[in-house]
C-alpha cells in the first residue's frame, strides 16, 4: 500500500492502531520504511509525551524509516507545543545520522487538520484555519475496509471488544430473552 499524501497518513493511523484516536489528546507516531516494508504506530497520551520522546528518538535512529509522521489529535494549546518539540527532535536526529528521513507533522481536531511545519502558522498562510478532513478520498481507508480490517471508534471501544465475556449466565439470559421476543413478534404477525 502506498501512502500518497497527508490524508493517507491520517487514515493510516487508525488502521494500524485498530481504533480512531480522535477523542484523545495524544500524538500518534508512525514510522514507515520502504526498504523493510514495515510500519509502527505508537499512541502517546499528552501527559506522557515527555517520557516517550527519548524512546521514540531511539527507535527512529535504530530503524531505517523513510518517513516519520507525528499526528497530534487535540487542541493546539494542548498538543501543539509538544508536537513542535518532537518534530524538532526528529529533524535534529535525521541530520545527526545523515539519514534520508522525511518528517511530517500533522494536527487533527474534529473534522479539520493542519500541517505543522515552520511557516504554516503565519497569519497569511492559506491553510491557517485548517483543512477539512475527508477520509473518503483515501486509498488507505478504502483498502483497509475492503480487506475487512476492523477499526473501532475509540480506544475504549477496542478494549471492550477485546475483553473476554466473563458473565456467561447474563449473556445466556439476554439471548433467551431476545429469542423469545423475536419468536413472539413472528407469531403475532
Amino acid at each position: 500500500m502506498t501512502v500518497r499524501d497527508q490524508i493517507d497518513l491520517i487514515a493510516l493511523a487508525p488502521c494500524i492502531l485498530g481504533y480512531h484516536p480522535n477523542d484523545d489528546d495524544c500524538v500518534v507516531f508512525l514510522g514507515l520504511s520502504e526498504t523493510e516494508g514495515a510500519s509502527i504506530a505508537v499512541h502517546v497520551g499528552s501527559g506522557s509525551l515527555h517520557r516517550a520522546l527519548p524512546l521514540l528518538r531511539r527507535v527512529v535512529r535504530e530503524r531505517t524509516f523513510t518517513l516519520t509522521a507525528l499526528i497530534a489529535y487535540g487542541p493546539e494549546t494542548v498538543v501543539g507545543p509538544v508536537l513542535l518539540q518532537m518534530l524538532h527532535a526528529f529533524h535534529d536526529d535525521a541530520a545527526d545520522v545523515d539519514q534520508a528521513l522525511r518528517v511530517e507533522g500533522l494536527r487533527v481536531e474534529g473534522r479539520r487538520w493542519w500541517c505543522v511545519l515552520p511557516g504554516c502558522d503565519a497569519p497569511d498562510h492559506p491553510h491557517r484555519a485548517g483543512r477539512i478532513l475527508d477520509l473518503s478520498s483515501s486509498r488507505v481507508a478504502a483498502a483497509a475496509e475492503s480487506a475487512g480490517l476492523v477499526v473501532y471508534a475509540s480506544r475504549a471501544d477496542k478494549a471492550r471488544a477485546e475483553e473476554p465475556m466473563t458473565n456467561e449466565p447474563t449473556v445466556l439470559r439476554l439471548l433467551r430473552r431476545f429469542l423469545a421476543l423475536a419468536t413472539r413478534d413472528r407469531d403475532t404477525r
